[in-house]
């Protein structure tokens, strides 16, 4: 990341404003040594941390929700940055050039987060791991990565067409034991089949998947679509997994919908109180995951289906005859109508002739 959250805010959206019409991916790493700072807007409200590594597209990840972890620390920072993109990696490093980043503190890396981890020559494993990577992004998925730690112990790897667990893999590689993971993904991971299907068992059998928060439509710059955060820990002591349905928690914008701090603080709320709340919040516990096939989608789980009122049948009788009463006098008058068409010729009035008689 670079420099303060103002700056990182708005490097992100010169980013995208160069690159929206592109199909360019960058894949950023940074680790914060951050002393007794909390996340709180992104995962419990009160996880204390001291690394925090966030992988993100050019300008996709807003970094709003760790604003006061970030605030006025940029020149105690560590940013490991790995871009897949050769001119983003040297804005960045002139960004920090221009922040006055110390040099010890830059660590710049072009190379492809997937296909080849890094840093590996030095311990990686964090207490907070942020995410919003590529959506359905196409990777390499060579047969050889089954040998890479972050895969190897899932025995498939993910689709070549859409590498969102194997990003997701990624974090998690890089998650301390203790730790916590949030990662933004497209609902397809929630339910899709196949390989991915298996990754998702292999985690929920692990009890690796802690909370799935189904979020609004169009709150991000560059994708109007639904997507989810899934909360990830490794020393859960149950395989239950808790999902919120907040894909109604928004305010309508006139380009974007926005999350208010209210919608956040719901959230959150829920989060931490891990309780069902009606067409809001459901515990389920793993023999219902096992029931649904391992099929995670939020609407199996959270049932948000408003029933209609019921129509009492002396109400419904009256509308029927007011419905009978607006055809008899629609028809009585395309009849009027009728009755006035002249043909234009012999044959025109003959076939008209027998059209109204049939009528």
């Amino acid at each position: 990341m670079l420099g303060t959250y103002q700056d990182i805010k708005n490097y992100q959206e010169a980013l995208f404003d160069k690159y929206k019409k592109q199909d360019n991916t960058s894949e950023m790493a940074a680790v914060y040594d951050v002393e007794t700072k909390r996340l709180n807007d992104v995962l419990d409200g009160y996880l204390t941390i001291k690394q925090h590594p966030d992988y993100y597209k050019g300008a996709d990840v807003r970094a709003k929700n760790a604003e006061q972890t970030l605030k006025g620390l940029a020149n105690h920072l560590l940013k490991l940055v790995q871009e897949i993109n050769a001119s983003t990696f040297n804005l960045a490093r002139m960004n920090m050039m221009l922040h006055g980043v110390p040099i010890e503190n830059q660590k710049l890396h072009i190379g492809d987060t997937l296909d080849k981890d890094w840093p590996s020559d030095e311990p990686t494993d964090f207490d907070g791991v942020l995410m919003n990577s590529p959506y359905s992004q196409k990777w390499s998925g060579d047969a050889g990565f089954l040998q890479d730690p972050r895969f190897s112990s899932y025995g498939v790897l993910a689709p070549k067409s859409k590498a969102d667990f194997a990003f997701l893999l990624h974090g998690f590689y890089h998650l301390k034991h203790t730790g916590i993971m949030a990662i933004v993904l497209p609902h397809g991971v929630l339910f899709r089949g196949n390989a991915e299907q298996k990754i998702r068992k292999h985690l929920l059998e692990e009890g690796a998947i802690d909370t799935i928060i189904g979020l609004p439509a169009n709150i991000f710059y560059n994708t109007s679509i639904p997507t989810t955060v899934i909360i990830l820990k490794k020393n859960c002591t149950t395989k239950d997994v808790f999902f919120i349905d907040a894909s109604k928690e928004f305010d309508k914008g006139k380009n974007q919908n926005v999350m208010t701090d209210e919608h956040i603080a719901k959230i959150l709320a829920a989060y931490q109180d891990r309780q069902d709340i009606d067409k809001f919040a459901h515990l389920a516990n793993f023999d219902e995951i096992v029931e649904n096939d391992y099929n995670l989608n939020i609407p199996r789980y959270v049932d948000t289906f408003e029933e209609e009122p019921v129509i009492p049948l002396p109400d419904l009788a009256d509308q029927l005859a007011d419905t009978d009463k607006q055809i008899a006098e629609t028809t009585a008058k395309l009849e009027s109508m009728l009755t006035q068409l002249v043909g234009t010729n012999p044959d025109a009035q003959n076939e008209l002739a027998d059209f109204l008689a049939k009528w």
